[in-house]
């Protein structure tokens, strides 16, 4: 394991203990912790020392507790300065908060922390032991992840691929809507045989699905059925009480989730009083819908769930499967009185991008903004390959 510079950050009045935990965690891996203690008289001011500290770093250990501190020159405290001149050189950061109330500048703080940067994590401690603990554990993820622990977009086609094409409610003629999200970081599984099989696991998700944010994928009205797998867990919703799933969305040990959603399910059939047009055009307002929905489920499952707690970047992948004799695009919200249909050859299922997408977490949490972008690389296929429907409505 090659050393390492670990700049350690937090206040110093009434931190002595957390100091000193985070020394021996970093010396435990036998990296060298870089400590405003260690730094002995200097021309410079203290913190200027700090901040050339973590200069010559090359990972960030942030130890905030219910206090944010004085004010400096700058307008921040000397903690948060040091956090943007890290974030500035683009250190690896791993951020820790000590449980309990915070004041109201250190919880605006820690709440600009939570936009998940690539190389950020955020974790919360009780104890002094818990906090080395938890420090041991982010610098072992971060060298695991040095040498190749992490996945690439092809490995994570692969995966996607494998877990769509076994899931029983995506072998439908009719179109479909897939979205799919996988940590970028793994381990041996987030989620274990335990957790997939607890009925308070399968509730938070029910309530998420059916009470979280908007759009929501499944629909309040009907009842939620349920399916295991070996190392999954499926959630779905039908047409009615005997029929197959409509939309599902499957939760598998190493933190995938997919959804699988019927293009012409009841409740989309229901969005339209005309039916000629909706038969060869697969709407793409509807499809943002349920891209933006899949987005905000899977950060909310991401961030209650403590397993999940360390995934900073993930891949996702957007496909349209059954699309050979459909067209993509806008349905107006009249029915025009003739149109002309387009046509196109490209593979089934679509997808966007062509491989899997890798995203921060900042991303994920601007749900919105992921899926626009998500359903503008559609656009752009389709229209590219003369397979996008543009209604007169729009055009005006």
């Amino acid at each position: 394991m090659n050393e390492k510079n670990v700049f350690i950050s937090s206040v110093m009045r009434g931190f002595a203990a957390e100091r000193a935990a985070a020394r021996r965690a970093v010396e435990t891996l036998r990296h060298q912790p870089v400590m405003a203690e260690d730094f002995g008289a200097t021309a410079s001011t203290p913190q200027t020392a700090c901040l050339e500290g973590v200069r010559r770093s090359h990972i960030y250990v942030g130890i905030f507790g219910q206090r944010y501190g004085n004010r400096v020159e700058s307008g921040h405290s000397p903690t948060e300065e040091e956090f943007r001149e890290a974030e500035r050189r683009g250190l690896d950061m791993l951020c820790f908060v000590m449980k309990g109330a915070l004041d109201d500048d250190q919880k605006q703080f820690v709440d600009s922390i939570k936009s998940y940067e690539h190389g950020k994590m955020l974790a919360f401690y009780e104890s002094t032991d818990e906090l080395k603990d938890l420090i041991v554990q982010a610098l072992n993820d971060l060298s695991l992840a040095s040498l190749g622990g992490g996945l690439d977009a092809s490995v994570a086609q692969k995966k996607f691929e494998s877990r769509i094409s076994s899931d029983e409610s995506s072998r439908r003629s009719e179109p479909e809507c897939r979205l799919a999200i996988i940590p970028e970081r793994q381990v041996d599984e987030y989620l274990s045989p335990h957790d997939l099989s607890e009925a308070s696991f399968r509730e938070k998700l029910e309530q998420l699905l059916l009470f979280g944010p908007q759009p929501r994928l499944f629909d309040r009205e009907k009842g939620v059925r349920c399916r295991e797998g070996e190392d999954f867990l499926c959630l779905w919703q039908g047409r009615d009480e005997y029929d197959s799933p409509d939309t599902s969305v499957s939760i598998y040990a190493d933190g995938t989730i997919i959804l699988a959603d019927s293009l012409t399910s009841q409740h989309q059939r229901d969005r339209f009083s005309h039916g000629l047009l909706r038969s060869f055009v697969v709407d793409e307002q509807n499809v943002l819908d349920r891209a933006s929905g899949f987005f905000a489920f899977s950060e909310s499952v991401y961030s209650s769930l403590e397993a999940f707690r360390q995934a900073s970047a993930f891949f996702t992948w957007l496909q349209l499967a059954n699309m050979r004799d459909k067209s993509f695009g806008r349905i107006p919200s009249s029915e025009p009185n003739s149109f002309q249909m387009p046509s196109h050859s490209l593979d089934d299922p679509v997808s966007s991008p062509p491989e899997p997408q890798r995203i921060v977490r900042k991303q994920l949490l601007d749900h919105q903004s992921l899926a626009n972008d998500l359903i503008s690389r559609l656009i752009r296929r389709f229209k590219a390959a003369g397979g996008y429907y543009e209604s007169s409505e729009r055009l005006h």
